[in-house]
């Protein structure tokens, strides 16, 4: 399986080792992906920034699972966002596959925050969740907040409500892209601040 990325370059996910990923062509793709099966003018890089925002006010001194939290979706180049009663639809299977193909990539970023301990990965879960909740509230109101709530069967404390509501508002402030960008441009540059948040995060250096 060959994935190709806005820059011409690409990676043959057939392969054991997948070669080097640009950190730059990851947000690239996120950035241009949008939640909710594109009904919301939210992105997967947003919400990415969310939930590690979240995770940093409530865990500070836990970095493996903050790393976690701003990586976690780093896969959805591949998958996109694709809506969580679909994947439970199709089953284990797959997320055997998307959790084969977004550790080939990690690895290939040097990006070691995966697998979670049982109780770091109840975390991630918990306020990938309560951030998800945030946005759906936001950005299609209360009813569809509680259906949500409804399906996925998880209690979101107060507490995580709140950080997580600050989290999204947050990184809804984050501006993606370059203001320096021509509105007709077809390949835009990221923004320098993204960059810099990510590049701290993985410790990962730019091409």
């Amino acid at each position: 399986m060959v994935h190709y990325f806005h820059d011409g370059t690409h990676v043959d996910f057939s392969k054991d080792k997948i070669g080097h990923v640009s950190l730059n062509n990851i947000l690239h793709a996120l950035a241009l992906e949008h939640r909710f099966v594109n009904q919301a003018p939210i992105t997967v890089l947003t919400h990415s920034i969310a939930v590690g925002t979240a995770i940093s006010a409530l865990y500070p001194q836990n970095y493996r699972l903050i790393q976690a939290g701003f990586c976690h979706d780093f896969g959805e180049i591949i998958f996109r966002d694709v809506p969580t009663p679909v994947k439970q639809m199709i089953g284990k299977k797959w997320y055997e596959v998307e959790n084969e193909l977004q550790d080939k990539l990690l690895t290939a970023m040097n990006i070691n925050c995966f697998p979670l301990g049982d109780n770091d990965g109840e975390i991630l879960d918990q306020i990938d969740k309560a951030v998800c909740y945030i946005e759906i509230l936001k950005f299609f109101g209360k009813e569809f907040g509680d259906r949500f709530l409804n399906n996925v069967g998880i209690e979101l404390p107060a507490e995580i409500i709140v950080v997580a509501t600050e989290a999204v508002n947050y990184a809804l402030s984050y501006d993606l892209w370059d203001n320096d960008n021509d509105d007709t441009d077809d390949d835009p540059e990221l923004s320098g601040q993204v960059v810099s948040l990510f590049r701290q995060i993985v410790n990962l250096s730019v091409d």
